[in-house]
């Protein structure tokens, strides 16, 4: 059985991580693909990428960074400076920097 006490801690952490999330979020959200999206195709540019939805094809931000969301996924060739993966990620990527969540 766990104790009110620990339910409160574990819920303090669960807000915390919610709130690191979507500053995490914020800041690489200038061009969105949203949760009901569907791209299949290229998608390029020089600008950051948050994807929450799904993206298949190719992906080449230059210097953006690549955020894919816990709701997203991602099944791409990406070439981007960074890409951040709390969610889900299929293919290969060329860029300086990889923080991953879930990457096959």
């Amino acid at each position: 059985m766990v104790s009110p006490a620990s339910e409160k801690k574990v819920t303090q952490v669960s807000k915390i991580y919610d709130e690191l999330k979507r500053a995490e979020y914020s800041r690489h959200a200038s061009n969105i693909v949203g949760g009901g999206v569907c791209v299949h195709g290229e998608i390029s540019g020089n600008e950051d990428l948050l994807v929450e939805g799904v993206v298949e094809g190719m992906i080449q931000l230059g210097d953006g960074v690549l955020t894919v969301a816990a709701t997203g996924r991602v099944a791409a060739d990406v070439v981007a400076r960074e890409v951040v993966v709390y969610g889900e990620m299929r293919g290969n990527i060329a860029g300086n920097g990889l923080r991953s969540g879930r990457m096959h």
